[in-house]
């Protein structure tokens, strides 16, 4: 099961991977929108790059950045000043809960770089279907935006940028 977690994850990882910066204010004026929040949404899935799966589950690993670490266990990715491309950096941490139906990664982060501001991480993954889907949410300054709504946007970025 683990490793269909992975698998989805990277998925995702595959569909944003196009998404590039875009010119723009330092902080949102208006409320956020889901391609705000692309950058950080591939700053999370980017992290799974890196996971050796064995050592994963054997007591866990930890994942350089551009700047900062990522200390991912089975349970808990702790992120300290992570940054896998320089620009975004989250600090804080995110339960993971691998067993549950459907998978779990939740928890609070703080971001800084070209968006700053606190976000709530509530995704969940169901590896029972026969694709693995991604759902739940990104709560960023309170104004919650879904997992559907965050691809929907990764996918017209990524169309812009080709």
């Amino acid at each position: 099961m683990r490793p269909a977690l992975l698998s989805l994850l990277l998925a995702t990882v595959a569909l944003l991977g196009c998404s590039e910066e875009k010119d723009s204010p330092t902080a949102p004026q208006a409320p956020v929108e889901a391609a705000q929040l692309v950058p950080v949404l591939t700053a999370l899935l980017d992290a799974v790059e890196g996971i050796d799966v064995v050592d994963l589950l054997t007591g866990g690993q930890q994942i350089e950045g551009v700047q900062g670490t990522l200390d991912i266990t089975a349970t808990q990715w702790t992120f300290d000043g992570y940054s896998p491309d320089g620009q975004t950096v989250l600090d804080g941490q995110l339960t993971a809960n691998l067993l549950a139906s459907p998978a779990t990664l939740q928890g609070d982060l703080e971001i800084d770089g070209e968006l700053q501001g606190d976000l709530r991480v509530d995704f969940t993954f169901d590896l029972s279907a026969d694709e693995p889907e991604l759902g739940g949410s990104l709560t960023f300054e309170g104004i919650e935006i879904s997992a559907d709504d965050l691809i929907a946007a990764a996918q017209i970025v990524g169309a812009g940028t080709d």
